[in-house]
């Protein structure tokens, strides 16, 4: 199946800003206070990867850029996104959706 829509007019738009999220832990309990982290929290956390060596050093600095980021939407703005196997639990249309980008799909 193949569709193409502006995902704006379907679901919400996501915050402006990223944030690392901790999921819930192996028996449902609540993830710890810190587990979200925006702006300098996020940046020193993915450095702190780095040089643990659990993250590349490159991967580190754009992580970095997008948590320094005011308005999270400008990076799909004027872009169209061309999925193949769209509907992967794993792949990025939910959030691309929510970010309000442009996406073509296909199934």
């Amino acid at each position: 199946q193949v569709g193409s829509a502006t995902a704006t007019n379907t679901m919400t738009i996501l915050s402006k800003r990223f944030h690392l999220g901790a999921p819930r832990g192996a028996h449902g309990e609540e993830p710890a206070p810190y587990s979200h982290l925006t702006g300098r929290e996020m940046r020193d956390q993915v450095f702190a990867w780095s040089k643990y060596g659990c993250m590349e050093e490159s991967a580190a600095l754009h992580a970095a850029e997008v948590a320094d980021m005011e308005d999270a939407t400008t990076m799909v703005k004027d872009k169209v996104f061309v999925l193949l196997g769209a509907t992967s639990e794993l792949g990025p249309f939910h959030t691309l959706s929510r970010l309000g980008a442009t996406i073509a799909a296909v199934s």
